[in-house]
């Protein structure tokens, strides 16, 4: 069931992927993140090029009609197929995050002002520079959510591929320890390419 889950969230909040062949990266998930140490508690399951770690906390209701976990964090790797700056990466993203998402009120006032209720910005992590796009959303026009979603890509560049960690909020009610192992995992990958 949560493979399912799995599959639908990803269909509908992260169908704005780059448009890019997809094809085995030069680094394999699976041993590169397996001793990494997070706080919350999640489900993990890795392949070479994706990792996805599922909460194993439950969402209370009506968080649960969304999902009935609190959140799903997602990393993948592609080969970089293209010279892109991190900056076009990011505006392209942008730009399919707005035309395949109902984007609700952003209600955080930890980043800079939003521009039209979508915040992105960089940081340095480990020399590496790590663009973010933070969102709340209700689901794509196709597949509306009952609550608003929380979604946080950190999207960064190696010479020869792309590396984006995705979470997605469904309940808040760990928050803090799931965006800080966001980070942790942003932290080990900036390391390593």
């Amino acid at each position: 069931m949560l493979q399912r889950i799995m599959i639908k969230v990803y269909t509908v909040l992260v169908l704005h992927l780059l448009s890019i062949t997809h094809c085995f990266a030069d680094v394999d998930l699976t041993k590169l993140l397996s001793n990494v140490e997070l706080k919350h508690q999640w489900n993990a399951t890795c392949e070479k090029d994706k990792c996805n770690f599922i909460s194993s906390h439950e969402s209370p209701y009506p968080f649960s009609e969304n999902s009935p976990v609190e959140a799903v964090l997602g990393v993948e790797v592609f080969p970089k197929e293209t010279n892109n700056t991190l900056e076009e990466i990011l505006n392209s993203e942008l730009n399919a995050i707005k035309n395949q998402n109902l984007i609700n009120d952003y209600l955080e006032e930890d980043r800079p002002a939003p521009n039209n209720n979508i915040a992105v910005f960089t940081e340095t992590i480990n020399t590496k520079k790590v663009g973010f796009i933070k969102y709340r959303t209700s689901g794509s026009p196709e597949h509306p959510s009952v609550m608003p979603i929380t979604v946080i890509h950190g999207i960064f560049l190696d010479s020869n591929q792309i590396v984006m960690v995705h979470l997605i909020t469904f309940f808040g009610g760990h928050q803090e320890e799931i965006r800080e192992d966001q980070h942790t995992l942003l932290n080990k990958l900036t390391q390593t390419f």
